[in-house]
């Protein structure tokens, strides 16, 4: 309240007695500057104080995210997130998914496109910040409303907090597991997952190479009978010193061009490598382009084997890979059940098709699942030398998604 204000209540207050007192309106006037300066003081003193704690507010310190390779795990039963890095839980909080006629899909993404500032180009312009793209087909981990239970057209919902968190802790390729329950990726070791880096093979040239070159620049006949002459001269050692340099620069600029093309490789980042039930085969992907494809054993073919995802964690200089793995859920899948009697139903209808139920088929742990494929040996060196922290195999039930492809990692989904 300002002193003018102070003055004025103190004023409409005062009673003609007060013109009859000498000095009583100046000790009034005097004694309302003081009341309304400390006042003044008091709310100059709260409105610091607002301030400070509203900048302590907007200064707190966010979880520090480890390095290493980043696991974003959502779970739609228990409608919450949780971020991991490295192997370990960085973060949880709340989300929203899709609701019924909307639903979020499960499965296994990463994150292939990030706009801070975005607006749905499929509902109406709606605004979704801190937008994070896990398919071309418009889901996407973005900030938006919670109401405490699935409510969105298939999107992943975040809060605001955590919406700017992930913004900031996430790069494009990050993994997203989309699954019914909670799942959280563990240490895991297997005999069929390398725990060495192989260096690229670099291959010098043969004897039988050198020979065939040395052969084609074999000087003429005049000049083989001179060098035969003076064999023993200078000019004969300076020659050969000089096919010996230039033989050693050869293999010195071959080993070069090999270790940058293994450099630029690396620089692609993390391999990605998908075996499927489905096809019987193996993919193999870098920087969001295949690389190549080829056949794979798995033992009972007929068998599920569930959908796993094997990472390379970061490790200390020296120290062998360091491998997590993350099961996805059972399944439910929708069995015929014939009635007890199929010729007349419950209802005295005949001929009643049987009902279908859904149930949840036992699939292989994941060492189970690594113990019935058979990895190709040329497979494992081709992709070796690549197996840096946030390489990834996963084995899965299913096939390809039809959203991989382009700009993409491989998108497996479990259910749409």
């Amino acid at each position: 309240m300002t002193p003018p204000a102070m003055i004025e209540i103190i004023s409409g207050r005062r009673g003609t007695n007060f013109g009859s007192r000498p000095g009583a309106a100046a000790v009034v006037l005097a004694c309302g500057l003081a009341a309304a300066l400390v006042m003044d003081t008091a709310a100059a003193a709260q409105s610091r104080s607002t301030r400070f704690h509203d900048k302590k507010t907007e200064t707190k310190k966010e979880p520090q995210v480890p390095t290493g390779p980043l696991h974003i795990a959502i779970s739609i039963g228990t409608q919450r997130v949780a971020l991991y890095a490295n192997g370990a839980l960085v973060a949880r909080s709340a989300v929203s998914t899709g609701q019924r006629g909307f639903p979020t899909p499960t499965g296994v993404f990463s994150i292939i496109e990030k706009q801070k500032w975005h607006r749905s180009n499929i509902y109406s312009g709606a605004p979704m910040p801190y937008m994070q793209r896990i398919t071309w087909s418009g889901v996407a981990l973005h900030e938006g409303s919670l109401p405490g239970y699935p409510a969105s057209h298939g999107c992943i919902r975040l809060t605001p907090d955590f919406a700017r968190f992930l913004w900031s802790a996430t790069k494009k390729g990050a993994r997203v597991v989309v699954a019914n329950e909670e799942i959280a990726p563990a240490e895991f070791a297997h005999p069929r997952l390398p725990t060495k880096v192989k260096a690229n093979p670099i291959t010098p040239p043969s004897e039988n190479t050198a020979a065939a070159t040395e052969t084609q620049s074999a000087p003429g006949e005049a000049a083989v009978a001179v060098t035969k002459v003076a064999e023993t001269s200078i000019a004969s050692v300076e020659v050969n010193l000089r096919s010996a340099a230039l033989e050693a620069n050869a293999v010195a600029m071959a080993a070069i061009a090999a270790q940058a093309k293994a450099e630029a490789a690396r620089r692609k980042g993390p391999v990605a490598i998908f075996i499927s039930r489905k096809t019987s085969k193996l993919y193999v992907r870098q920087g969001f382009e295949p690389l190549f494809e080829m056949p794979v054993t798995i033992a009972e073919p007929n068998k599920p084997i569930g959908t796993h995802v094997f990472t390379v964690m970061q490790r200390d200089e020296g120290a062998d890979i360091r491998w997590t793995a993350a099961s996805m859920p059972p399944e439910p899948v929708k069995v015929d059940r014939k009635r007890s009697n199929p010729e007349i139903s419950s209802r005295g209808r005949k001929n009643e098709p049987p009902r279908q139920l859904a149930e949840f088929v036992p699939t292989s742990t994941a060492a189970e699942a690594l113990d019935r494929v058979e990895l190709p040996l040329e497979a494992v060196d081709l992709v070796s030398h690549l197996l840096m922290p946030g390489a990834s195999l996963i084995v899965s039930d299913h096939g390809l998604g039809e959203e991989t492809g382009e700009g993409t990692d491989f998108i497996v989904v479990t259910r749409s």
